[in-house]
């Protein structure tokens, strides 16, 4: 879940009960001991943190909570042990002491002896070992590629320097359409961090050798609700239980595709019941290009409502911290409706929509529409720079990304954006000026100055 935008700078009480409720299992309460209102609100603070700050990290998962110590001032701390995937690569398991004053301020954040550490040691010294650290790369790069087969692994090739190079022949489809026959060399540094995968120079790879064959009927109502229903069976893993309500008539386009609204009851992870309309569109083979939200019908004289906007837009932010990006869409749905000005709302609704298959599309219109709203949005910037990234349109992400970084020096998710993109491009004197723009704003980001210190060494080789 990506964790780069402004926040909310407050939790309710009765948001961090609604949190506590969101982390425990409904047999919690049969399990173990009840949470004290004590460490529940410090739970509450901690989670608060995390919301605005922390942008490196775009995935947590808790592993542990420890108990509320109080200091002498009223000062309380709580221990959080949790793993991270830090920019959608690196997995770190982090053990911090958390500490916040009486009035919940928060005062400092201190990782205990021994952490943060690599949530899994990568092995460098077999074949095996970087074949997972090549899967890897794939499971969190290329979201284009949506099928791939092996064609051939070339031999482990170790450096002087303890690096290693793999050579990896493969067929990969794109946006299950197009056939591509490619060969990239993958080189890994001595402890499993991703160098550079480049092309093999000189066979002229890419190859495009073929359509995909397959295609699903879209002629007929019946035969679009089967390609719904096998949509549902890929995606929304948080959907334990759906019961249609309704389907829409079917919608033919010029172009051969079709849409089709369908509107459903979810129970999520079995405990809450929502109601859904989505508009699903269908290429004329049957692929799905785009499922996006039906905005609900409001009258011509209904009045915002910015209070309850803001309220509706804070739930959304929690779901969507929980991991919970179809909730949170809804709720950023719910928020813009109330007020149509609130440009949190829709910087909250993009990145939702973002972190959902599918919606990319309605995510980058979502974006532009919160730029409308507020011009200096830097969170949409870098949410339409990373669209740009994943478009394959590099200039233009740079684009964005730079807009964002010069009218914030505290938006640390452009100049990370621009740092790694340069990085990549072995652009070094670029990619040494983002991050160390970014460790002036976050001068306590292990990640920032690790990477610095990578490219400087590459750099002055």
């Amino acid at each position: 879940m990506i964790m780069i935008f402004k926040q909310y700078r407050s939790l309710s009480a009765c948001c961090i009960f609604l949190l506590l409720g969101l982390l425990c299992p409904t047999s919690f309460a049969q399990q173990k001991p009840p949470i004290s209102a004590d460490k529940a609100k410090m739970m509450g603070y901690v989670e608060d943190f995390f919301m605005n700050n922390a942008r490196d990290i775009t995935m947590r998962k808790s592993l542990e909570w420890g108990e509320v110590k109080i200091g002498s001032e009223g000062n309380r701390t709580i221990r959080y042990k949790f793993e991270a995937l830090i920019w959608d690569k690196d997995r770190i398991i982090f053990c911090s002491d958390f500490t916040f004053d009486k009035d919940g301020k928060y005062l400092d954040m201190l990782h205990v002896e021994g952490f943060s550490k690599p949530a899994e040691k990568p092995d460098v010294t077999n074949l095996e070992g970087v074949k997972k650290l090549v899967e890897k790369f794939f499971s969190q790069n290329f979201r284009d590629i949506t099928a791939r087969k092996t064609i051939e692994w070339g031999e482990l090739e170790k450096h002087e320097d303890g690096s290693v190079s793999l050579v990896y022949r493969y067929e990969a489809t794109t946006w299950d359409e197009d056939i591509y026959l490619d060969e990239r060399r993958f080189t890994f540094d001595k402890n499993g961090e991703y160098v550079s995968c480049d092309r093999t120079e000189g066979l002229g790879f890419p190859k495009k050798i073929g359509k995909t064959e397959k295609k699903w009927d879209i002629s007929t109502l019946e035969a679009v609700k089967k390609q719904v229903e096998r949509f549902f069976t890929q995606n929304y893993m948080d959907i334990s239980a759906r019961r249609t309500i309704s389907w829409g008539e079917l919608e033919k386009h010029e172009d051969g595709s079709v849409s089709l609204v369908y509107r459903y009851e979810a129970t999520i992870r079995g405990k809450d019941k929502i109601i859904k309309e989505e508009r699903f569109t269908f290429n004329k083979n049957g692929k799905v290009i785009e499922v996006k939200q039906v905005p609900k019908e409001t009258s011509a004289d209904t009045k915002p409502d910015p209070a309850a906007s803001r309220k509706k837009a804070q739930e959304g932010w929690q779901n969507f911290m929980q991991g919970n990006a179809a909730d949170a869409e809804l709720l950023f749905l719910e928020a813009a409706k109330l007020d149509p000005k609130n440009a949190n709302a829709y910087q909250g609704l993009g990145w939702a929509q973002l972190n959902q298959i599918g919606k990319m599309k309605a995510a980058k219109e979502t974006f532009l529409q919160c730029m409308k709203l507020d011009p200096k949005n830097t969170a949409a910037l870098n949410g339409l720079g990373r669209i740009a990234q994943l478009e394959g349109d590099t200039e233009k992400a740079i684009e964005y990304w730079t807009e964002g970084a010069n009218l914030d020096p505290q938006a640390t998710g452009p100049m990370a954006g621009l740092a790694a993109l340069y990085d990549g491009k072995d652009d070094y004197k670029n990619a040494i000026k983002y991050y160390e723009m970014w460790l002036r704003a976050e001068p306590n980001n292990e990640h920032a100055k690790e990477a610095l210190k990578k490219v400087k060494e590459k750099a002055a080789k």
